[in-house]
């Protein structure tokens, strides 16, 4: 509860961080955009909506009608599943505040548009299927309720190949044709979230050659089988590709294909494996300015946490700064530890 406007100041001022979203008015607009910053508030840590201020935190007031909370309520009722808001209506003198109390919950929500978002320092960002598995593991959704980064998917059941199935992709993946090669990969593509691929040593052989030998697109498509079987593969299938990290981190560094590079630091990060950090101090300390710009590293961040990762970049990025290195090392670093403080 909130007993003075010095207590509704002190709560404004801490707006900097997630729990707290600021709206100057209650009108029909921003009414209509409620469900996303509700929504975004319950999948973080809950938080309050305080109407009656402006973007420099001055308080101006604000004018709402019985119907106005009607219809917030039904915002919040309009998030799949539904949130549970409170009303806090404040006077201080001529000037009216709504506080909106939004309880953390545990279960993940979507907004009126299909989206799952999520409070990401103090703007509103929106989780991807990563993050969304991830979150509802770490909530017990999924079954087994375990935060560690190597675990957070349940293994489902996964099919075995057939020996014909088998032999085709070996007949593919092996092939001297090109084109051959990747049809059989754009297969595998579509069969890695349900099938056991990397049980059958013949095949593993074939996808490892490939990111030994094969071109750039052609380890994009297997970087992709890989993170899809970190993501929801067996056990075994996830031991199995564990021992190519290394190889994976050195496609990061090599490959001039910007969307492979990418994809080698995403595997690396979903893996939880320290040869991100490495990849990602390369990137910073060597790329030239047009390649640093094609990678775009700060903007695969958002998931940091999830992965268990934050820490550890964090700390590698001060090591940095205490190096005094030049200007642009220094401004991507900056750019990194400020994407790492807004993920989730």
């Amino acid at each position: 509860m909130v007993g003075s406007l010095d207590d509704l100041q002190k709560l404004v001022r801490e707006s900097e961080n997630a729990h707290i979203e600021l709206k100057r008015e209650v009108s029909k607009d921003v009414i209509k955009g409620l469900s996303t910053d509700i929504a975004a508030l319950a999948n973080f840590e809950g938080g309050h909506i305080v109407f009656g201020f402006s973007n420099s935190k001055e308080p101006v007031g604000c004018v709402y009608e019985d119907k106005d909370l009607d219809q917030i309520s039904q915002q919040a009722g309009n998030c799949r599943p539904s949130v549970t808001i409170n009303f806090e209506k404040i006077s201080f003198g001529t000037q009216q505040f709504l506080i909106i109390t939004v309880p953390k919950t545990t279960v993940l929500h979507s907004d009126t548009k299909n989206r799952f978002p999520i409070r990401i320092g103090n703007t509103t960002g929106y989780l991807d299927i990563t993050s969304i598995l991830m979150l509802a593991q770490e909530r017990g959704l999924l079954g087994g309720g375990t935060s560690e980064i190597t675990n957070t998917t349940r293994n489902s059941e996964r099919r075995s190949l057939s020996e014909d199935e088998v032999l085709m992709i070996v007949e593919g993946l092996g092939s001297k044709d090109s084109t051959l090669r990747s049809e059989a990969l754009l297969d595998l593509n579509r069969m890695s979230l349900g099938y056991a691929l990397f049980e059958h040593q013949e095949v593993v052989d074939l996808l490892h050659n490939i990111l030994n030998k094969g071109t750039n697109e052609e380890i994009d498509q297997t970087l992709n089988i890989v993170r899809t079987t970190i993501l929801s593969g067996s056990s075994s299938e996830k031991k199995v590709v564990s021992h190519w990290m290394d190889k994976i981190r050195k496609i990061g560094e090599s490959s001039s294909l910007r969307t492979a590079a990418r994809r080698a630091f995403d595997v690396l990060q979903l893996a939880g494996h320290p040869g991100a950090v490495d990849l990602l101090e390369k990137w910073i300390t060597n790329a030239d300015d047009e390649r640093y710009s094609e990678l775009h590293p700060e903007n695969q961040l958002s998931n940091v946490r999830f992965y268990g990762l934050d820490n550890k970049i964090r700390s590698r990025m001060c090591a940095l700064l205490k190096k005094k290195p030049g200007e642009i090392v220094t401004n991507r670093v900056q750019g990194v530890l400020e994407s790492v403080r807004r993920a989730y």
